[in-house]
C-alpha cells in the first residue's frame, strides 16, 4: 500500500502517501493505521519524520491520535469541522468586516432557506419551535440575556443549515456564523430594543418556515442579515473611537 519515502521532503512524501490512502477509502472510519514504528520502517523514515506527518494529519483531521492501553493512530470520520476553523482564521487575518460577511451571507442563506423549506419535516418543525421559547426566555431577560440570545442564534442557525443537507453549506457558514457570534459579543451592547427586533425576526421565519412560505422566509433572512450587519458596523465604529479616545 505505502512505499519507501523519496529522499526530498520525507515528511511531504509520508503525508500525501497517507492521505490518499485515506481519501481514496483504503481505510476507513475508525480504522487503525500501522503504528509509528511499523510506519518508520515501511517508509524507511525516521521516527521523528512519521510523528511529524502524523502531526500534521492530525491538524488537517485525518486521523486521530489516542493514548492509552488502547491507543493507536486512527482514521477520523470525515468533519467539517477543520474546514470551518481554517475558514474562520481566514475571516480573522483578511480582517473581513460585517458588511462583507452580511453580502455574503444575504445571497447564500437567503436561497438556502427555500432548499430547507423544501426538506423539513413535520419532526423538524417540532425542533425547530422549540427555539421560540429559548428566544423568548433571553428576551424577558432584557441586556444580560443577550449573549445568551447570540448563542442561541448559533444553535438555531446551525440546525438550519443541517436541514438544507448540504455540507458545502454547513462548511462555509459554519466559521461565518461562530465568528459573527464573537463579532457580536464584542461590538453590541445587546440593549432591549436590538433584543426585541432579533426575536421579532426570528419568530417570523419561523413562521414562514412552517406555513412554507419561502418567499417570506427568504426576504425575513435577507432583512435580518443586513440589520444586524449595519448594528455591528455601528458597533465597530464606536467601539475603535472610544479606543483612540483612550476611553
Amino acid at each position: 500500500m505505502f512505499k519507501k519515502a523519496r529522499n526530498k521532503s520525507l515528511v511531504s512524501d509520508v503525508v500525501e502517501q497517507i492521505e490518499e490512502a485515506i481519501l481514496a477509502n483504503r481505510f476507513n472510519p475508525h480504522d487503525r493505521l500501522p503504528s509509528s514504528r511499523e510506519l518508520q520502517t515501511i517508509f524507511g523514515a525516521s521516527l521523528g519524520t512519521i510523528r511529524e506527518a502524523i502531526a500534521i494529519l492530525e491538524q488537517r483531521g485525518l486521523v486521530e491520535v489516542k493514548k492509552g492501553a488502547k491507543g493507536g493512530i486512527f482514521v477520523r470520520e470525515a468533519s467539517t469541522e477543520p474546514v470551518s476553523q481554517g475558514l474562520g482564521l481566514l475571516i480573522r487575518q483578511m480582517k473581513i468586516f460585517p458588511r462583507e460577511l452580511a453580502e455574503f451571507r444575504q445571497i447564500v442563506e437567503g436561497g438556502m432557506i427555500r432548499i430547507v423549506i423544501d426538506n423539513v419535516t413535520r419532526k423538524d418543525l417540532r425542533r425547530l419551535n422549540q427555539f421560540r421559547a429559548k428566544f423568548r426566555k433571553c428576551l424577558n431577560r432584557g441586556s444580560e440575556g443577550w449573549k445568551d440570545f447570540l448563542k442561541t442564534e448559533v444553535e438555531l442557525r446551525r440546525m438550519i443549515i443541517s436541514l438544507a443537507k448540504n455540507k458545502a453549506f454547513e462548511a462555509v457558514l459554519r466559521a461565518i456564523h461562530d465568528n459573527i457570534f464573537e463579532y457580536g459579543s464584542y461590538y453590541l451592547p445587546g440593549n432591549n430594543a436590538l433584543i426585541q427586533e432579533a426575536y421579532d425576526d426570528w419568530m417570523k421565519i419561523l413562521d414562514a418556515i412552517e406555513s412554507g412560505d419561502k418567499d417570506t422566509a427568504e426576504k425575513v433572512t435577507r432583512d435580518h442579515i443586513e440589520r444586524f450587519s449595519i448594528h455591528l458596523e455601528e458597533g465597530r465604529k464606536r467601539v475603535e473611537t472610544n479606543l483612540l479616545q483612550g476611553r
